[in-house]
């Protein structure tokens, strides 16, 4: 046999009823079937000849084989010769065995995976032929990548002649597809065992009941008036409709209906053919998700690039105006709330890069006391004076390794979710912190942490709780109870995983009407932190040549005058081309070159490339409000000394300009 056969079944397990008395009105319930499921179907003698074939395996045929097949011909679906010999297999069918084998195919570029199934036919107790059954198996195989896998149905079905037994195969052949035979009025006569799998009802509990049982309420009665009003027309009717399984689970099926007719023209029945589509829904689902917040990301980036760049003068010059003062003046106060509010937006826009995506994080030791205070002080101007939020510390070490961004992204998350569970009666919406030693005893019962000190965070509300059918669900990604438009289900599995990544866990109590505690336990940093602000009045400066570029004119000035306030000789320039020509001019002329990363012309990039080739002495920072181009790894795998995002702060600047300069002088 071929290198993937695989024995099934043994002869057996062959089914050996008797079908040769069917009626034609039988018989023509399952060629209704066989021509409307999709599938790829035919049956054949055991000396290799079509018994029968369905439209499907003839286009499919016609369209790789270039042969308009006809009963009669010896014609198979042109499964690889490495993988199965037909041959071998209608020897193996003769011995009454059932077997499967999986093999690829190449069209029009993209590989298509199949399942190829092949049982004997049985008759008066002989095996007189086998039924063939192919399955597209592409989606099972290969995870979706985009938009480039075929949109093409999943479907498993069988082929049978007008002698043979029609209700074994339905019954015994593993349909991916749910098959259900009704009367005119819809009540049911049977389903088979793919139906029961997909539905939760089984043949006998559905039987006799109309196909409403399923119906879920999520669609309006007009959807079902029009799919009526087709069927009893005589029409075939495709469509997707959204059920409910018997356990109350909703699902989307890929449905069609098909009328049979008796000599009359009258209808007699009707053929549903259901498929489960959920989880394929699931995965362009999150596939657009996936584009969402690559879409998202790229907004974010433009707009960081021309805020940071308006805020960079806004912040220099403030901070030049602070220093040119006299410190007991009273505009010292109103130009220091300008300073802190261009700081705060500084951070709001390292927070949209952030939840975008497009920004690296920076794990450090920070109190997370001074980022919840921060957090709860935006909250309460947008959540409603009916909520009363309150914090509480009571703890001794608050110190945790962790990114502040995200860190001020979990507590607003949470407490905004508290907030929405609280917004029809309000109540109060505590922040608690406390330390808590975890120990072996906690380990085994509920926390899934090392042995330690741990600081425990809390955010406890007095909302409507969580259903605790659902609680296990809620960290599960895309899990949202919210309705659409209210929010993502991204949030709680998104902090799930940043607190595990930080060797912590969360836990949640919630009792439905009783409200909802979330527990997140972060281990503690026992050191004290030595405060990293830097302060106007530890600004360094020197006497060096610098060579500035920055085509945002605002910009270059407010730098430039922070640098000349420092001490340094400033050359600025707003054409990177032409600052390019003055520093090949007399490239000792300059210690150190500064120049922002997006400019016309030449970009940031380039030209540090181009000094770099020249000699590598001079050493180059490169500032940035934001650029998919360049980020601070590459920049220094490059040669480039220092990488600044923008708005950039004097302190900041300064430090690193020396620090720079420092070091080629070292070297």
């Amino acid at each position: 046999m071929g290198g993937n056969f695989k024995v099934r079944s043994t002869a057996s397990a062959v089914n050996e009823n008797d079908y040769s008395e069917l009626s034609d009105e039988y018989l023509q319930h399952f060629y209704t079937i066989l021509e409307n499921t999709g599938g790829i179907i035919s049956s054949r003698s055991l000396s290799g000849e079509l018994v029968y074939f369905n439209e499907n395996f003839k286009k499919s045929v016609n369209k790789i084989l270039k042969v308009d097949v006809k009963k009669g011909d010896k014609v198979f679906f042109p499964v690889p010769d490495n993988v199965i010999s037909w041959e071998d297999a209608l020897s193996e069918v003769a011995t009454g065995c059932t077997f499967s084998t999986e093999f690829d195919l190449e069209a029009g570029g993209i590989v298509l995976s199949f399942q190829l199934t092949v049982c004997p036919i049985v008759q008066n107790g002989n095996i007189i032929g086998s039924a063939e059954i192919i399955k597209d198996i592409t989606y099972q195989k290969h995870s979706v990548k985009g938009l480039d896998l075929p949109e093409k149905r999943i479907v498993e079905s069988v082929t049978r002649d007008n002698k043979i037994q029609f209700d074994a195969v339905l019954t015994d052949v593993p349909f991916s597809e749910g098959i259900a035979v009704t009367e005119p009025d819809g009540t049911i006569l049977y389903v088979n065992p793919a139906f029961e799998k997909i539905s939760g009802y089984t043949n006998n509990e559905i039987s006799g009941h109309n196909p409403r049982i399923l119906k879920s309420g999520e669609q309006k009665s007009s959807f079902y008036k029009v799919m009526w009003k087709t069927v009893l027309k005589g029409d075939l009717w495709t469509g997707r409709i959204i059920n409910r399984k018997k356990n109350g689970e909703l699902f989307t099926s890929e449905t069609s209906i098909s009328p049979v007719k008796d000599e009359n023209g009258d209808i007699v029945n009707f053929i549903w053919i259901i498929r489960d589509i959920s989880t394929e829904l699931a995965l362009e689902e999150k596939l657009f998700q996936a584009q969402k917040m690559e879409a998202i990301g790229c907004l974010a980036g433009g707009i960081a690039h021309d805020f940071n760049n308006i805020l960079s003068p806004v912040i220099i010059q403030t901070e030049l105006a602070m220093m040119d003062l006299d410190p007991e003046s009273p505009i010292q106060l109103n130009l220091t709330e300008i300073h802190n509010a261009g700081k705060r937006a500084k951070e709001l826009v390292r927070q949209i890069l952030t939840f975008a995506r497009r920004n690296d994080r920076e794990i450090v030791p920070l109190k997370a006391s001074v980022i919840i205070k921060e957090t709860i002080k935006f909250l309460r101007s947008t959540i409603p004076s009916t909520i009363d939020i309150r914090f509480v510390h009571n703890a001794k070490l608050d110190t945790v390794f962790a990114d502040p961004i995200q860190m001020n992204q979990i507590i607003m998350n949470l407490c905004t979710n508290s907030a929405h569970a609280m917004q029809e009666k309000g109540g109060i919406l505590k922040v608690i912190l406390e330390n808590e030693t975890v120990t072996g005893a906690q380990l085994e019962k509920t926390l899934h942490v090392k042995p330690g000190k741990y600081l425990k965070i809390s955010v406890v509300d007095e909302g409507t709780g969580i259903p605790c059918e659902i609680i296990e669900k809620i960290f599960e990604p895309y899990f949202t109870t919210k309705k659409k438009g209210e929010g993502t289900g991204l949030g709680l599995s998104v902090i799930h995983g940043i607190v595990k990544e930080y060797e912590g866990d969360i836990l949640v109590e919630s009792e439905a009407g009783k409200g909802t505690a979330f527990h997140l336990f972060l281990p503690v940093f026992e050191r004290d932190l030595v405060s990293i602000a830097r302060e106007n009045s530890s600004v360094k400066g020197g006497n060096e040549s610098i060579l500035l570029i920055d085509d945002e004119k605002p910009a270059v000035q407010a730098i430039g005058k922070i640098l000349g306030r420092l001490g340094y000789d400033v050359t600025a320039s707003t054409n990177s081309i032409e600052a390019l020509g003055a520093y090949k001019s007399d490239p000792e002329a300059f210690d150190l070159i500064i120049t922002d990363q997006t400019m016309p012309g030449m970009t940031g990039k380039e030209l540090a490339k181009e000094v770099i080739g020249m000699d590598g002495n001079t050493p180059i920072i490169i500032c940035t409000g934001f650029s998919d181009q360049l980020n601070e790894e590459e920049a220094l795998r490059m040669g480039i000394s220092a990488f600044i995002l923008k708005p950039i702060i004097m302190s900041e600047l300064s430090e690193i300009v020396r620090t720079v300069l420092d070091d080629r002088r070292k070297g």
